[in-house]
């Protein structure tokens, strides 16, 4: 089981989150996104595309993510959530933001059949 768990991490690792943006969850494949669609969207999921074991789940249990948004002035939100939520007071930023804000998240906690797995390094996105 050891040597399973390996695997999916090595999997994780190297090829990240794939989109997935139906049912409420966001898209995490790291490419740019419209301020509309990351603000309504705002359940991250773990999904695998092209993935050979299709039944096995993984989700969100915890993250950290950094948000520079303004204009001119840039400012930053760095936050610690428990969940795979996006908190109010971040969508309501997203709504508000700009072109080139930025989101980024990191030290992701996934929880897999085999346990939790971390992710230090997570999608980043800006905002369209």
């Amino acid at each position: 089981m050891r040597y399973f768990a390996g695997i999916v991490l090595l999997f994780l690792i190297c090829c990240g989150f794939m989109p997935q943006k139906d049912k409420g969850g966001v898209n995490i494949h790291g490419t740019p996104i419209s301020k509309v669609e990351l603000s309504t969207n705002y359940i991250l999921r773990a999904d695998l595309d092209n993935f050979v074991y299709d039944g096995l789940r993984f989700t969100v249990t915890k993250f950290n993510y950094t948000f520079v948004y303004g204009d001119h002035n840039k400012q930053l939100l760095d936050e610690s959530v428990s969940g795979n939520m996006l908190p109010n007071k971040l969508r309501t930023l997203i709504k508000d933001s700009r072109p080139g804000n930025v989101l980024l998240f990191y030290d992701m906690i996934v929880k897999g059949p085999t346990g939790d797995i971390k992710v230090a390094q997570g999608p980043v996105f800006t905002v369209q």
